[in-house]
């Protein structure tokens, strides 16, 4: 009797010691935060946003703005970039770090009040995101749900400004053009983003992101002190006072990380 019942606590210890061996093996949630495995991950991409996905936040509220060439009614995105982001990555952790640089081109339009002269700005940037990234999802998963949040610096070297006179119709006068980047400036801006990632396959780390933007600049990219942007000035915007434009930009983008070996769990 004693015997059996020896050999029936020691098969009991048994049983659980293997399920908790079991659930060890088996617990593939991440930690918050882990250096496990980490590595930096080489990514390209690109990102756009369209003419109309815009929320006005600008200043004075009466500015009549548009994210186009107000001469073409084809300029369906108003926004595109193009450039590297570094990913420091972990499987085994919730929070990581992206951050890169990017070359960007928008557009954009300011008409008077009266709706006579236009200023269309093209302008070509450079971009330079930081991200906190949240990887929710199990460590082994295909596919995981990814949050972005963090800041863009924002550096325009190059533009031109175009004052327009609009005519009968649809035709617009071209009265001059501006090439001078004095007429902008350097602005920080709030970026988040949500999307999705997708694992290539099982032989290596590579992945694709898809995901939706939302950036609300903190600054003014027009630098309100430019001559023709005073009230003696020659440009659509001399009869605003207190320029500032700053709304919230809603896109898309897609991103593509290089992987060269199998991550370790």
């Amino acid at each position: 009797m004693r015997k059996s019942i020896i050999f029936f606590s020691t098969l009991l210890l048994f049983i659980n010691s293997s399920e908790n061996l079991y659930a060890q093996q088996v617990d593939f949630r991440p930690k918050f935060f882990s250096l496990h495995n980490a590595k930096f991950s080489l990514g390209i991409g690109i990102d756009g946003s369209y003419s109309s996905w815009r929320i006005k936040a600008s200043k004075p509220s009466d500015m009549k703005l548009i994210y186009k060439d107000p001469s073409k009614d084809s300029n369906i995105i108003s926004y595109v970039s193009a450039g590297i982001s570094f990913d420091f990555y972990s499987p085994n952790s919730l929070l990581g770090l992206m951050f890169g640089v990017n070359y960007s081109f928008s557009d954009l339009t300011i008409s008077d009040k009266a709706d006579i002269k236009y200023n269309y700005f093209s302008i070509k940037s450079l971009e330079f995101p930081a991200y906190l990234r949240f990887r929710l999802g199990k460590k082994d998963a295909k596919e995981h749900l990814m949050i972005l949040m963090g800041a863009v610096y924002n550096s325009p070297f190059s533009g031109t400004r175009q004052l327009m006179t609009k005519s009968y119709g649809n035709n617009y006068q071209i009265d001059s053009i501006d090439n001078s980047n004095s007429q902008f400036q350097s602005f920080l801006s709030i970026s988040t983003s949500i999307g999705f990632e997708f694992f290539e396959g099982k032989t290596n780390n590579s992945r694709m992101t898809a995901y939706v933007n939302c950036d609300y600049p903190l600054g003014n990219i027009l630098n309100t002190d430019y001559k023709d942007f005073k009230s003696t000035g020659h440009s659509a915007l001399s009869n605003y006072n207190n320029i500032k434009i700053s709304q919230y930009r809603i896109g898309f983008g897609l991103r593509y990380f290089f992987g060269f070996r199998k991550y370790k769990a």
